[in-house]
């Protein structure tokens, strides 16, 4: 028997930056880092505290082959959006690769 590990594939910028966003309400950041990068996983968690108050998702916005799309998000309760930077293809899937917040 051949034990594989499996990465998961996200068809959409959208797809990855909604997972990493469901597995943070869950406090689950062993499944954020099937689509994201620690260093996302980690801003993300040390950052965000309070899951009370539920980011919304605003959409993504492709901006170039280098710097993919900027998936955001925000959370007028608390006063703060983030914006995920988000990279990949339909070959290799997409991924967080980067992660920015803004006082709203």
């Amino acid at each position: 028997m051949v034990s594989i590990d499996a990465q998961m594939r996200f068809g959409s910028p959208d797809a990855a930056a909604k997972y990493v966003m469901s597995a943070w309400l869950a406090d689950d950041r062993a499944e954020a880092r099937n689509a994201a990068s620690e260093t996302v996983v980690d801003a993300l968690w040390n950052r965000l505290g309070d899951r009370a108050h539920r980011p919304r998702f605003t959409g993504c916005t492709f901006r170039d082959i280098n710097r993919g799309s900027d998936c955001d998000f925000d959370s007028t309760t608390v006063g703060l959006g983030l914006t995920m930077q988000v990279k990949g293809g339909a070959l290799l899937g997409w991924h967080v690769v980067a992660i920015r917040f803004a006082q709203l």
